[in-house]
C-alpha cells in the first residue's frame, strides 16, 4: 500500500453566506424583587396548600421517583406563597436609577468625563449583547477597550491637575499666614465632606461598650460633672489660669 509522504499545506474554503449577529435586546425575564424587611406573619399559614403540596411531593418520590418534579412543586409553592404576601419593590426608572452613574462627589468631574464615561457604557453594552459572531464581537470588544482606555487616560490626567491645583492653592494661602482661610479651605477637602455630623450614641463601661439610653445619658451625666465641678490642680501655673 502506497502511503503519500505529504498532505496538503493550505486549504481555502469559500462560503458565500451573510452572517449577521444577533444584538437584539433578550426578553425581561427578570423575577420581581419582594420587600422581605416587611415579610408577613402569615407567610405558609395555609395548611390545605401545604399538605397539598406535601402530598404532590411525595407522589413525585415514590411513584414516578422524580426528584425534579417533586422540587418543582416546593418552589411553585413557595413562588405562590410570596406573590401572595409579600409586598413587590418598586423598581426605580428613569436617569437616577442608573446604577453606573459616576458620583457626583468628584469635585474635578467634567461634562468631557461624563460624555466619555457614556460613551464605555454604550460600547460595553454592544459588545455583551454580542452572542454569535466571533469576528464583529472582537471588533466590539476592541472598540469598548479603546473607549475605556481614553476614559481612564482623562480621568486621570484631570484629576492630577485638581490636585496639583489644590495643593498651589493651599501652598499659596500657607506663605499668605492667613490661617484662618488655610484650615477653612482644608475643611472643604476631601475627606472633611464625609465627616458624619451625629455624635455616636456609645459610651464605654466596665463591662464593655453600651448603647442603652439610660447608661449612655447617665456616663455623659457624670462625666461632664466632674469636667466642669473639678477643683484647683496645683499643676497649672497663675498665667496659665488667667488665660
Amino acid at each position: 500500500m502506497y502511503i503519500p509522504d505529504h498532505g496538503p499545506i493550505v486549504w481555502t474554503v469559500n462560503v458565500k453566506k451573510d452572517i449577521a449577529c444577533d444584538t437584539r435586546q433578550a426578553p425581561n425575564t427578570d423575577r420581581p424583587r419582594y420587600n422581605l424587611k416587611r415579610f408577613p406573619l402569615n407567610f405558609l399559614n395555609n395548611n390545605k396548600h401545604i399538605q397539598d403540596t406535601i402530598d404532590k411531593i411525595e407522589h413525585e418520590l415514590v411513584t414516578n421517583k422524580d426528584i425534579n418534579s417533586a422540587y418543582t412543586e416546593f418552589v411553585t409553592l413557595i413562588e405562590k406563597e410570596m406573590k401572595d404576601t409579600v409586598p413587590i419593590l418598586k423598581t426605580p426608572t428613569g436617569p437616577s436609577s442608573n446604577k453606573r452613574k459616576k458620583s457626583l462627589r468628584k469635585p474635578y468631574w467634567t461634562e468631557e468625563l461624563t460624555s466619555l464615561w457614556n460613551k464605555v457604557c454604550i460600547k460595553e453594552k454592544q459588545w455583551l449583547k454580542c452572542k454569535n459572531c466571533t469576528n464583529l464581537r472582537r471588533k466590539l470588544k476592541q472598540e469598548f477597550c479603546n473607549i475605556r482606555n481614553q476614559f481612564d487616560k482623562l480621568n486621570r490626567n484631570t484629576k492630577r491637575k485638581f490636585q496639583l491645583k489644590e495643593q498651589d492653592n493651599l501652598s499659596k494661602l500657607f506663605q499668605s499666614n492667613n490661617t484662618r482661610d488655610f484650615w477653612k479651605y482644608i475643611g472643604n477637602i476631601g475627606i472633611a465632606n464625609e465627616r458624619r455630623q451625629n455624635i455616636p450614641f456609645k459610651v464605654k463601661t466596665d463591662e464593655g461598650f453600651s448603647s442603652d439610653v439610660d447608661v449612655v445619658l447617665d456616663k455623659w451625666k457624670t462625666d461632664y460633672e466632674k469636667l466642669f465641678n473639678s477643683g484647683d490642680n496645683g499643676n497649672f501655673d497663675n498665667n496659665h489660669l488667667d488665660w
